[in-house]
């Protein structure tokens, strides 16, 4: 879970994506991943808002984001997610975050 603090919006409804991408760190080599998946929750846009959301609150308005992934079919190893929000009003990428994690049996 995290916050998007101050979305573009239009109207005062933001509308982003939030991307998650997944990368295991190669077992063989002692640098470099792999690409393995990406997932595309249903985003964050003005029709899923509620009708009371107004992002032209001024300052500090955010929206919660999250995604609750099971991890059963990931091998085991280290992995990277890389967690990216792009403003689909100008397709602009406003934050790319990454978070390294083990997966164990």
């Amino acid at each position: 879970m995290f916050l998007i603090y101050n979305p573009s919006s239009l109207d005062n409804k933001p509308d982003v994506a939030v991307d998650y991408s997944f990368y295991r760190r190669s077992p063989r080599r002692a640098t470099g991943e792999k690409f393995l998946q990406q997932d595309q929750p249903p985003g964050y846009s003005a029709p899923r808002r509620c009708p009371q959301f107004d992002a032209g609150g001024g300052r500090g308005t955010s929206l919660v984001a999250g995604q609750s992934l099971p991890l059963g079919s990931f091998p085991e190893g280290e992995w990277r997610l890389e967690i990216k929000v792009t403003t689909k009003l100008s397709g602009q990428v406003r934050f790319t975050q990454s978070v390294k994690f083990v997966v164990t049996a």
